[in-house]
């Protein structure tokens, strides 16, 4: 019985090979690529929550200036009523006493402190996000370099 197909010369048989590597490198291609970009959308993911970790962190840090702030006003106003009228409280009352104005300059350089470093934190994460969104949407092109961490 004849083969009722084309002849297979040793010709034809190098071309059938090279379009079944070609299909096969580009199918292992397209493979390494998803995973890269699965893996940048991972780590944008991971970016992203902390970024938002960072910016809650910021908006706890208002949160507690405004109930310091409050704190002392409603201490300043208990101690105004007449039976907090010793003397030893007139510096305190008065906002004269050396150790309350070296506690709240304290205290206010700290929230300042830590006010800086949880805005670098929002824009380091926020631009590492960025950064692998780009790269998740563009997996065959090198992503760009991490921006530097804050200090």
């Amino acid at each position: 019985m004849k083969w009722p197909g084309p002849r297979l010369t040793v010709r034809r048989l190098m071309i059938v090979v090279g379009v079944v590597a070609l299909g096969l490198g580009l199918a292992i291609q397209v493979a390494r690529l998803g995973r890269r970009a699965r893996h940048y959308g991972s780590e944008a993911a991971r970016a992203a929550f902390q970024e938002l970790v960072a910016g809650q962190q910021l908006q706890m840090e208002a949160g507690l200036e405004k109930i310091h702030r409050d704190s002392l006003r409603l201490a300043r106003e208990e101690l105004a009523k007449p039976m907090y009228q010793r003397p030893e409280w007139k510096q305190w009352r008065e906002g004269n006493d050396p150790l309350l104005a070296n506690y709240l300059e304290k205290v206010a350089r700290d929230a300042a402190r830590r006010k800086a470093s949880n805005e670098k934190a929002v824009a380091y994460w926020l631009a590492r996000k960025l950064r692998y969104q780009q790269a998740a949407r563009a997996p065959w092109l090198p992503p760009a370099p991490d921006p530097p961490e804050p200090r």
